[in-house]
């Protein structure tokens, strides 16, 4: 048995009642702090509404007048109240054992590019029951529901933005922990209600460059903390010994501790000379010979110490060299301190 159904779309909507500091210049943006103050921009923003019924029952579908749109550029109210002249919704179902729905959206007018937001969402289902007259009808609290906020709307009054963030930070320690990148559609940020009031920033970078951070906790614009300085760096292990030295020596842990890194010296000398090398342990032991290299150059020239504490190494002209002491039976003389990055990188040195 095939039943017509024709309901007219009366939707109750809740009632909205925000109070929100008004935005001056750029000093505050309400939106990020009070999820309220995104509410009322919406509001304004909304011009159109649809309503619509489906049910998987559903038939004769080329027929029936599933969605009906409503328009007004007045207030809210005035936009659902556009619908009473709208045409009634009407479907036609096979049966009475198929759920039905019904969903109403408000949107914004058409922006200059062509841009349509959907701002308020929400809707109702139910099942056919029998009235006193024994007719089929929809239960009468389908027709009265609420609509909500959607997840991203507009940043209203803001333009020119080519990216936009928010910094989140920890509720406790207040560090920041998480990057949430917003869309960004012709120059307005999409911004994410749920987070107004939350504990961390926005950040809004705009087309000429500049950059402006608002707080999540009360929407106000903030300044950040500028600091400087160079570190002094230093390669872990390079000992860098005098010019022209003639003599030098290094005593390392026999434990291996790990974070202790391998000797290797690096000197500059301005002529051919020889130098007397020492190395040896914590517990005694004495470095079997040495391993010099040119920087620059491929070759290693191998110094053994034949059981003598110390080694007279050739540096045969003038130059870089590298100085690495090695100790056959040491085994594993220290775990090196690895900093786990490097490989190819997209970096420019200049």
């Amino acid at each position: 048995m095939k039943m017509k159904f024709v309901f007219g779309a009366i939707i109750a909507l809740v009632s909205f009642a925000v109070s929100a500091a008004p935005q001056s210049g750029s000093t505050s943006i309400p939106e990020f702090g009070s999820s309220q103050a995104s509410v009322s921009k919406a509001l304004d923003l909304a011009t159109h509404i649809a309503v619509s019924m489906y049910s998987p029952g559903m038939v004769n579908s080329s027929n029936s007048t599933q969605t009906v749109w409503g328009y007004s550029t007045g207030t809210v109210l005035d936009v659902i109240g556009s619908l009473s002249n709208a045409s009634l919704l009407e479907i036609d179902i096979a049966g009475t054992n198929d759920w039905v729905s019904m969903s109403a959206w408000l949107t914004s007018d058409k922006g200059s590019n062509g841009e349509i937001y959907y701002l308020f969402g929400g809707g109702s289902s139910g099942k056919l029951e029998l009235d006193s007259s024994g007719n089929w009808r929809l239960p009468a609290q389908m027709f009265n529901f609420d609509l909500y906020l959607a997840w991203e709307i507009p940043l209203s009054g803001v333009s020119n933005v080519v990216s936009a963030r928010i910094k989140l930070g920890d509720s406790n320690s207040g560090e920041t922990f998480q990057d949430i990148w917003l869309r960004v559609e012709n120059g307005v940020p999409l911004w994410l209600p749920y987070y107004a009031g939350a504990n961390g920033y926005v950040e809004l970078v705009f087309a000429d460059g500049s950059t402006a951070i608002y707080s999540l906790e009360d929407a106000s614009r903030e300044y950040p903390i500028t600091v400087s300085g160079l570190p002094k760096v230093k390669i872990a292990g390079l000992i860098p010994l005098a010019k022209d030295t003639n003599s030098a020596s290094v005593v390392v842990n026999a434990n291996g501790n790990y974070g202790d890194t391998p000797p290797l010296f690096l000197e500059e000398v301005t002529a051919p000379r020889w130098i007397e090398m020492s190395a040896k342990t914590t517990d005694g032991q004495v470095a079997t010979g040495f391993w010099v290299r040119k920087t620059k150059d491929s070759d290693w020239t191998w110094f053994p110490a034949n059981g003598a504490s110390s080694v007279w190494v050739s540096l045969p002209e003038a130059g870089n060299w590298y100085i690495v002491p090695y100790w056959e039976k040491f085994g594993h003389p220290l775990f090196y301190n690895y900093w786990y990055g490097g490989g190819r990188t997209q970096v420019s040195p200049m």
